[in-house]
């Protein structure tokens, strides 16, 4: 392990000043950055960088402006163009620390622009805050590169630890392409090849052409780069959510790698058009025309085959869920509390991007990383709001999702992300749920946005009461508000 003891001795103060014309601080030279090189594990120590060095970034993000940073510094050797990759998404790094990385061609000085920032990214489909990121780079070449925090509060500061590699590189190959246009995205299937590793291809770029092969421009751009993510030999990528114009009838498929680097050449994708379906309805197969929404799959063998239905491993997913038992709580509410772990692997549903704040529309079929944790809530005979939330654990991203049928994605009618900037745990509410007198049991599912921090599973609880939605002329509590009215609030103890 490399100390990081002095590595930002040249960027202490207390900042730069602020430029005549208002505009942003240009970043102070780092001084003397600690040296770094392949194979090195790094730990920052953010006690020893509470500087501001705002950083302004090719795109307009700005970074450090009052968040802890260290400075490195990086020699490219060899002799061919290297691809050099500064991750902190390792073991070492708590999976819900949001980092941020900027590397610099050279030194860090007064009105130097970054030629490449990460902060969040997405790998194999799930949303990673730990910062990730590959820069071409060629012999000799110097890289300074600054590595912190996205938040300045030290409570949520945890160990970071940068690895840091290089290796040859070399263009990838594409071989062919299918494009499927479904609603508001553009489902893209690709065969593509890397001389160094079919894993290094990492994004595909997308040229949207008409019938005479005129460049049509697709949300104002001329061309799209999303992420892919393998499954079995091909690549699966998706751009949503945009408005492709009618007159488009093919895409140009190109494949990049890690380090930015695109095939020389493109593989024409001729445009086919489709729409998502749900549970019962007919389809057509994974790759379409009639894609089955979520984690429903096409059935081929028995009395439901060729249509929508719930997998064999969803419907024993939902048999086997863990009952959350609701007691007497203040008033007349219910409440209730389960620790649920999330185990590394793949998980059997799909949360609902689209009704999330921080919702992955970039990823078809939605993905989080480790399995889930199924709770089954019997709702007594009425109307209830139902409130949950999740806390405990250390370090974690958690996503609750809710809904009326287990096994059918579009009976979610709740989700919930983060509560707040730094506090990545979720507090969901779901208003108006009408039980009859048997009672009624829903599901409410709990993930782990990028899954276990290493190979032992991760424990949070996840904590529901049950407040009761009272109607026009009932009583109510107008003081703890341990109910509700349904139309405007209570007043002295009478719902209006």
């Amino acid at each position: 392990m490399v100390s990081a003891v002095a590595a930002l001795a040249g960027c202490g103060g207390n900042g730069p000043p602020m430029p005549p014309d208002g505009s942003l601080p240009v970043p102070p030279s780092c001084g003397v950055p600690a040296p770094i090189g392949d194979g090195d594990d790094i730990e920052l120590d953010p006690e020893l960088a509470t500087s501001v060095v705002p950083v302004q970034c090719p795109d307009g993000s700005v970074y450090f402006d009052s968040t802890p940073a260290q400075a490195f510094r990086y020699a490219v050797e060899g002799s061919s163009t290297r691809a050099v990759t500064f991750s902190t998404a390792n073991d070492q790094t708590a999976a819900a620390t949001d980092t941020v990385i900027v590397v610099f061609d050279g030194d860090c000085d007064a009105g130097r622009v970054p030629i490449a920032c990460f902060d969040d990214t997405r790998s194999q489909g799930r949303f990673e805050r730990r910062a990730s990121g590959t820069v071409l780079a060629s012999r000799e070449q110097r890289l300074t590169v600054l590595v912190g925090y996205y938040y300045s509060d030290v409570a949520s500061l945890g160990e970071v630890h940068l690895d840091v590699s290089s290796r040859e590189n070399r263009g990838p190959d594409i071989a062919e392409a299918q494009t499927l246009f479904l609603d508001d995205r553009v489902l893209i299937w690709a065969s593509a090849s890397d001389p160094d590793g079919d894993a290094d291809v990492t994004t595909l770029e997308l040229a949207f052409v008409g019938p005479l092969g005129e460049l049509v421009r697709v949300d104002g751009y001329a061309t799209h780069r999303v992420d892919t993510v393998r499954v079995g030999s091909r690549l699966e990528a998706t751009l949503g959510v945009v408005d492709v114009p009618a007159e488009v009838s093919a895409v140009l498929v190109r494949a990049v790698d890690a380090a930015g680097v695109a095939s020389t050449s493109s593989v024409t994708a001729f445009r086919e058009d489709g729409t998502f379906v749900g549970i019962t309805e007919p389809c057509d197969g994974a790759e379409g025309p009639a894609v089955c929404l979520g984690e429903l799959e096409c059935a081929t063998t028995g009395p439901s085959a060729g249509t929508c239905q719930p997998s064999v491993t969803v419907t024993a997913a939902c048999s086997s869920s863990t009952p959350l038992l609701l007691s007497a709580g203040s008033g007349e509410t219910r409440v209730g509390r389960a620790t649920v772990t999330i185990e590394p692997g793949a998980g059997y549903v799909r949360y609902p991007f689209e009704q999330c704040p921080e919702g992955d529309i970039d990823s078809f079929p939605p993905r989080t990383q480790g399995d889930e944790a199924i709770l089954a809530l019997t709702i007594p005979e009425g109307r209830w709001d139902v409130l949950a939330r999740t806390s405990g654990g250390t370090d974690l991203d958690t996503i609750l999702y809710f809904r009326t049928t287990c096994g059918d994605p579009e009976s979610t009618i709740g989700c919930a992300d983060d509560i707040g900037a730094g506090d990545y745990y979720s507090a969901l509410e779901v208003l108006d749920v009408v039980a009859p007198p048997a009672g009624r049991t829903v599901a409410m599912i709990a993930e782990l946005w990028d899954g276990p921090s290493g190979t032992m599973g991760e424990s949070f609880d996840v904590d529901v009461t049950l407040r009761p939605v009272r109607a026009s002329g009932q009583a109510c509590d107008s003081g703890f508000q341990l109910d509700r009215c349904e139309g405007t609030p209570c007043r002295a103890g009478t719902c209006p």
